[in-house]
């Protein structure tokens, strides 16, 4: 693997690790990692908006009737 490729996804892994630690903080009691994790990712990927409702809801893993 070339060394740019390495710097680019080493600078995506601490983004992401640094987007979830601010989430989780910002988040307070009610965020969990795993929701501040999934958070961070929705947002680089641009996503996030049309999954918004889903999320506030606190759990990822039940079947909210978010559609």
């Amino acid at each position: 693997m070339s060394f740019k490729k390495q710097w680019i996804i080493l600078y995506f892994i601490l983004l992401t690790i640094i987007g979830s630690l601010g989430f989780y903080f910002i988040g307070g009691d009610e965020w969990t990692i795993l929701d501040s994790i999934f958070m961070t990712i929705i947002t680089l990927s641009t996503i996030g908006a049309q999954i918004n409702n889903c999320v506030y809801s606190k759990k990822l893993y039940q079947n909210n009737n978010c559609v």
